[in-house]
């Protein structure tokens, strides 16, 4: 069994223009950490055929991975979100299977949760509630940093080398 995660687009322009950077820049897992042989269990990013997304104008990845490599998948669905994605009573937003939409809290400093305050890059922030994550996160987020203590860091560089690149496109 597989998950899907979504990041639904404001317009098909920006997102085609953002699946065709992906398409050629975009670097899985194994490969920022240096295991390119290795199996991805991310697949996508996608525009189409999700599992468990059925939108009309989104990007997003059918996984089955968990730790770091699901962290990536999840900030770089974070990261298009706030980058050019819709919103919802005025932040930005992901889907996951579907159905529970999760907004963004970019750089905020309250929190309903420790999943949804991200920095720019939608990499998860650390602030003084991020203890409260309990149950299947907290596993994640422990599972995460065993497998790859540097993760998050690994994750920012590589968004913000993407976002390097998007911003020099016309």
């Amino acid at each position: 069994m597989g998950y899907s995660i979504a990041a639904p687009i404001r317009s098909y322009k920006q997102r085609d223009k953002m699946i065709a950077l992906l398409d050629k820049k975009y670097r899985k897992w194994p490969e920022l950490v240096g295991q390119p042989k290795e199996n991805s269990y991310l697949r996508g990013p996608r525009i189409d055929d999700l599992s468990y997304h059925h939108g009309k104008c989104y990007i997003g990845y059918d996984y089955n991975a968990g730790g770091a490599e699901r962290e990536y998948g999840f900030c770089i669905v974070r990261y298009i979100a706030i980058k050019i994605g819709r919103k919802c009573d005025g932040l930005p937003y992901y889907i996951y299977d579907g159905d529970e939409t999760t907004p963004l809290l970019v750089n905020g400093k309250h929190q309903t949760n420790g999943a949804n305050v991200v920095d720019q890059w939608g990499v998860p922030l650390q602030t003084k509630d991020s203890h409260k994550i309990k149950g299947i996160w907290e596993r994640l987020y422990e599972m995460m940093v065993y497998e790859e203590p540097h993760a998050l860091d690994i994750i920012r560089d590589e968004i913000k080398r993407l976002d390097a690149l998007w911003e020099k496109l016309p």
